[in-house]
Protein backbone atom coordinates (compact mmCIF):
# COMPACT_ATOMS: atom_id res chain seq x y z
CA UNK A 1 0.00 0.00 0.00
CA UNK A 2 0.86 3.85 -0.81
CA UNK A 3 2.24 6.26 2.13
CA UNK A 4 0.02 7.31 3.65
CA UNK A 5 -1.51 10.95 2.87
CA UNK A 6 -3.01 13.69 5.30
CA UNK A 7 -6.11 15.56 4.14
CA UNK A 8 -3.83 18.74 3.19
CA UNK A 9 -2.57 17.12 0.73
CA UNK A 10 -5.32 14.98 -0.73
CA UNK A 11 -7.19 18.24 -1.20
CA UNK A 12 -4.44 19.73 -3.16
CA UNK A 13 -4.22 16.86 -5.54
CA UNK A 14 -8.02 14.42 -5.11
CA UNK A 15 -7.54 13.70 -8.97
CA UNK A 16 -4.44 12.72 -9.04
CA UNK A 17 -4.43 10.10 -6.14
CA UNK A 18 -7.79 9.32 -6.99
CA UNK A 19 -6.68 7.61 -10.79
CA UNK A 20 -3.54 6.44 -8.95
CA UNK A 21 -6.23 4.60 -7.43
CA UNK A 22 -8.26 3.44 -9.74
CA UNK A 23 -5.45 2.66 -12.40
CA UNK A 24 -3.46 0.34 -9.57
CA UNK A 25 -6.68 -0.67 -7.67
CA UNK A 26 -5.05 -0.19 -4.21
CA UNK A 27 -6.40 1.50 -1.68
CA UNK A 28 -4.80 4.63 -0.36
CA UNK A 29 -4.38 5.48 3.52
CA UNK A 30 -5.67 9.23 4.89
CA UNK A 31 -4.58 10.01 8.25
CA UNK A 32 -6.07 13.09 10.16
CA UNK A 33 -4.60 13.22 13.48
CA UNK A 34 -5.02 9.44 15.80
CA UNK A 35 -7.85 8.56 12.99
CA UNK A 36 -6.99 6.96 9.71
CA UNK A 37 -9.34 6.47 6.67
CA UNK A 38 -8.95 4.60 3.52
CA UNK A 39 -10.28 5.20 0.12
CA UNK A 40 -10.29 2.39 -1.99
CA UNK A 41 -11.95 1.32 -5.81
CA UNK A 42 -14.91 -0.96 -5.55
CA UNK A 43 -15.18 -2.00 -9.37
CA UNK A 44 -17.75 -0.86 -12.08
CA UNK A 45 -20.44 -2.24 -10.32
CA UNK A 46 -20.09 -0.33 -7.16
CA UNK A 47 -21.25 -1.24 -4.16
CA UNK A 48 -23.25 -4.14 -5.55
CA UNK A 49 -20.12 -5.78 -6.00
CA UNK A 50 -19.80 -6.52 -2.32
CA UNK A 51 -22.60 -8.25 -2.08
CA UNK A 52 -21.74 -10.19 -5.13
CA UNK A 53 -18.58 -11.91 -3.96
CA UNK A 54 -18.80 -15.81 -2.75
CA UNK A 55 -20.22 -16.22 0.64
CA UNK A 56 -18.07 -17.60 3.46
CA UNK A 57 -17.96 -21.47 3.46
CA UNK A 58 -20.02 -22.44 7.32
CA UNK A 59 -17.81 -23.65 9.85
CA UNK A 60 -20.24 -26.37 11.80
CA UNK A 61 -21.90 -28.41 10.26
CA UNK A 62 -25.37 -27.90 11.64
CA UNK A 63 -28.29 -25.88 11.79
CA UNK A 64 -28.63 -23.26 13.93
CA UNK A 65 -31.64 -24.80 15.69
CA UNK A 66 -29.81 -27.98 16.20
CA UNK A 67 -27.02 -25.31 18.04
CA UNK A 68 -29.62 -23.89 20.12
CA UNK A 69 -30.39 -27.37 21.04
CA UNK A 70 -27.56 -28.77 22.00
CA UNK A 71 -26.87 -30.40 25.91
CA UNK A 72 -24.40 -30.51 27.84
CA UNK A 73 -24.58 -32.96 30.53
CA UNK A 74 -21.13 -33.02 31.96
CA UNK A 75 -21.55 -31.24 35.04
CA UNK A 76 -18.17 -31.01 36.84
CA UNK A 77 -17.71 -32.52 40.61
CA UNK A 78 -17.65 -30.06 43.37
CA UNK A 79 -15.18 -32.38 45.25
CA UNK A 80 -12.25 -31.63 42.69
Amino acid sequence: MNEPISPTQLRSTIYRVLDEIAASGEPREIVRGERRFLILPLGPKGRRELWDRPKRVALLDTTPDELVATRWDYEPDPDG
